[in-house]
């Protein structure tokens, strides 16, 4: 059983990429819920505690309104969760997923998996199979199948390319998170591979801003 940290904060501090840090190296031991409470607090260290922490991160405006998040937080680590996610595909080359490290399922929550592949994707899906695999609370695998169809494919209307910079965001924050415990070429090259992303898919990150000329 993973040991469960709240985290309440109403401000930041001056060392958020050490507090990230930390939490990643014993993510797999311990789950983080943050806090960030009032308009000066630091979103970049509540939602990355949080995703680092592989829990849930909420943000309170109204503190009238305090008792009944945190209510629903406290629901959310005490619930049972689905841990040791893993995706598999089949009838596709996948190159790479985003996130690389796939968080547990919370009960009734939103689940999103990014897949790389340089298969031609305009033609019918075929008899591509997506299984996701996972351990429950008793300790016992479980499995999920799902067929995808010519039906399932929004790659051929998906001309302003959405999907596509939903993923490539995904994966430049995976890359970020990443840089945080590697070593000094580690971290030029995953600072290379967000710039080409981020050029790629027009995305601003930390590395990388655009202006627009009028013409």
């Amino acid at each position: 059983t993973p040991r469960n940290i709240f985290v309440l904060t109403d401000g930041g501090v001056g060392n958020t990429q050490d507090v990230k840090s930390t939490v990643q190296r014993n993510s797999n031991s311990t789950r983080v819920f943050s806090f960030g409470i009032g308009c000066g607090v630091s979103e970049a260290l509540v939602k990355g505690i949080a995703d680092l922490g592989k829990g849930k991160s909420v943000f309170i405006r109204d503190v009238t309104n305090m008792k009944g998040v945190i209510s629903s937080q406290l629901q959310a680590a005490l619930q049972p969760a689905l841990t040791d996610v893993k995706v598999q595909f089949k009838g596709i080359d996948i190159k790479q997923i985003a996130p690389n490290t796939l968080p547990p399922i919370f009960n009734l929550e939103q689940y999103i998996v990014y897949a790389f592949s340089d298969t031609n994707l305009t033609q019918d899906l075929g008899n591509i199979e997506v299984i996701l695999s996972a351990v429950d609370p008793n300790k016992q695998k479980v499995e999920y199948k799902v067929k995808l169809s010519a039906a399932t494919n929004m790659y051929k209307s998906n001309s302003d390319q959405i999907i596509q910079k939903l993923a490539a965001r995904s994966l430049i924050k995976e890359m970020e998170e990443a840089s945080l415990n590697a070593g000094t070429d580690q971290v030029a090259k995953l600072k290379k591979d967000v710039i080409d992303l981020s050029l790629t898919y027009s995305l601003a990150t930390k590395h990388t801003s655009f202006v627009a000329v009028e013409e």
